[in-house]
């Protein structure tokens, strides 16, 4: 399903007295190909962009999650775009991880995080069929 490392550290807080602070990574294989994709076009320049994986890095200072999604790279700005399917389907993996191993309030935080990617990504597509 996916590794987690649970870490407990110590952080001073603002009234001077340590209080333990959870860190919690999570990786994993996504299981998403680039076949999975679809053919795109670059946003910028139009011209066509090529499959490739990017290292997903996400979370914030408690939790953090680590994987490999598939997306695109544009050869004439040498730039990378993650796929909306890759970051819909690992913030999904994620959250189904941090439940399983009873982090409740970590998965319900990355719940909030994917239902907001939801939100962008219709929007995005709402303007982009508009447009």
């Amino acid at each position: 399903m996916g590794k987690l490392r649970v870490e407990n550290e110590s952080q001073e807080s603002i009234v001077d007295t340590l209080e333990p602070v959870r860190r919690i990574l999570i990786e994993f294989e996504l299981g998403l190909t680039t076949a999975d994709i679809p053919d795109a076009d670059c946003e910028f320049c139009e011209s066509p962009m090529s499959k490739i994986y990017l290292d997903h890095n996400f979370g914030g200072r408690q939790v953090r999650l680590r994987t490999k999604v598939p997306g695109y790279h544009c050869p004439k700005d040498d730039a990378n775009f993650f796929s909306n399917e890759g970051v819909v389907a690992s913030l999904t993996k994620a959250r189904d991880v941090l439940l399983a191993r009873g982090y409740k309030t970590e998965s319900k935080r990355m719940n909030d995080s994917l239902e907001h990617e939801e939100r962008f990504l219709a929007s995005f597509c709402d303007e982009a069929l508009s447009g």
